[in-house]
């Protein structure tokens, strides 16, 4: 996830001067979802 700056054009409001990214790794747990769909269990995606 990527905090910060919003695009105006994408309807964002954050004004920011910084930016920052928190990373969490997901190869021994964690799913993605897409519309209710998991696209990602564990590292690995599914259509790897």
């Amino acid at each position: 996830m990527a905090v910060g700056h919003a695009y105006e054009v994408a309807g964002g409001t954050n004004v920011i001067a910084i930016h920052f990214d928190m990373v969490k790794s997901m190869k021994e747990s964690g799913t993605i979802y897409f519309d209710d769909t998991p696209v990602c269990e564990d590292g690995k995606f599914a259509w790897e």
